[in-house]
């Protein structure tokens, strides 16, 4: 597969994030090892339906909604690879660069052989569900799903970013607590996100502070 992996950078940054976000959660997620698979087969799913796959009726992809969704499945699969690695950034950066670089046109999932260029959409999401029901990672699928769904690391480093530190933002202001407005003016609280995104640069040097620093003034005005 003709595919540009994820530079060293990019990985390491999603993986500190990830690492931050889970922390923030539960300071014992390493050791509670949460199953996050699980989460990435339910993501899957979802995915799928926002697809479409019924035969007996019209349906039409919603492209952006699946884009959420493997945005999604990749905070999941983050951290399935740092419990891999003990919650080390470093190992878990080497671990995802090499099952990115491993990235293969043929992929072998349960008996059967499937040729990820002659497979069909639906198919590829049911293989990714199916593998993380295995408690498997497939990078191969995965990257071709990228591709399906006109996404390349690139932009899709930047949804990652975006959702990552909103969903930090909202643990840091009484989230789990259930304290957390999600309401800002009448617009939720992603859609502020995506207006803020509009206005940065993502290359620019501390992209996801600015994000948060962006949402924490408009979350000012109203709490």
């Amino acid at each position: 597969m003709n595919f540009e992996i994820p530079n060293s950078a990019q990985v390491q940054t999603m993986l500190d994030l990830q690492h931050k976000l889970n922390t923030i959660v539960d300071a014992k997620w390493v050791s509670k090892k949460f199953p996050y698979l699980r989460a990435a087969f339910v993501e899957s799913a979802e995915a799928l339906d926002h697809y479409g796959w019924k035969w007996w009726k019209q349906q039409t992809p919603n492209i952006p909604q699946v884009q959420i969704e493997i945005s999604d499945i990749l905070h999941f699969y983050l951290s399935d690879i740092l419990l891999s690695a003990n919650g080390d950034v470093v190992a878990a950066q080497a671990i995802m660069l090499r099952e990115c670089q491993g990235a293969m046109e043929d992929v072998i999932v349960g008996q059967d052989l499937y040729k990820l260029s002659e497979t069909d959409t639906q198919t590829l999401f049911e293989l990714l569900a199916a593998t993380s029901i295995l408690r498997q990672r497939s990078f191969p699928v995965f990257q071709e799903l990228m591709q399906r769904n006109d996404l390349n690391w690139s932009s899709l480093y930047t949804a990652y970013i975006s959702k990552n530190i909103l969903n930090i933002f909202r643990q840091s202001n009484g989230y789990k607590e259930g304290t957390y407005i999600k309401i800002w003016d009448g617009l939720e609280d992603n859609e502020h996100l995506h207006a803020i995104m509009s206005k940065l640069d993502s290359s620019a040097e501390h992209f996801s502070q600015l994000i948060f620093d962006a949402l924490s003034e408009k979350y000012s005005k109203v709490k």
